[in-house]
């Protein structure tokens, strides 16, 4: 056999050996994976209702939605939602409390740009949403402020929580 017929078997078994290994990796830690992201899922739940004892789940349709309560008394409801972004799709957890008030966004994961679009997780831009109520406008340049340089992020993050809390606040209508 020739030397360059030899090279493509030593690559050929390298790349799969290379290949099993990932597989088995992943294999072995993708349930920490996801252990982490449920704990940092309810770590947002616990941060919009600070006050709330237990998260009940309710699936609608596809939908799941989490009732905060205390004291045997419903809170308000969180959901998690996916918005596209300008690098790939955002993922927040978004809290309406029982009066039509948004609780707070907690961004999960992101792919947008750093120093420009990863901007949106940072308090001054996310924290604008805290209290406004539900039918409130939510748009960029009016209600909320954008930011420099990352108008398709801060616009993409802007659109997807005003869906959210009216989706989250036709729910809460019912808990009023």
């Amino acid at each position: 056999m020739n030397s360059i017929g030899r090279m493509i078997i030593t690559l050929v078994i390298v790349s799969m050996i290379s290949g099993l290994v990932l597989a088995f990796t992943f294999d072995a830690v993708y349930p920490r994976i996801l252990a982490n992201q449920e704990e940092k899922f309810y770590s947002a739940l616990k941060e919009l209702f600070p006050e709330s004892e237990e998260f009940e789940e309710i699936k609608e349709g596809e939908t799941t939605y989490y009732r905060a309560i205390k004291d045997g008394q419903e809170l308000g409801v969180a959901g998690s939602f996916i918005q596209g972004g300008f690098n790939g799709d955002i993922n927040f957890v978004l809290g309406v409390d029982t009066s039509g008030k948004v609780t707070g966004v907690k961004i999960l994961n992101h792919l947008e740009t750093p120093g420009l679009g990863a901007r949106i997780t940072e308090d001054f831009f996310i924290g604008q949403f805290k209290g406004k109520k539900v039918d409130d406008p939510f748009i960029l340049g009016e209600d909320i402020d954008g930011i420099s340089g990352a108008t398709i992020s801060s616009s993409s993050i802007t659109s997807g929580i005003r869906f959210a809390a009216k989706k989250l606040g036709s729910i809460t209508n019912g808990l009023r």
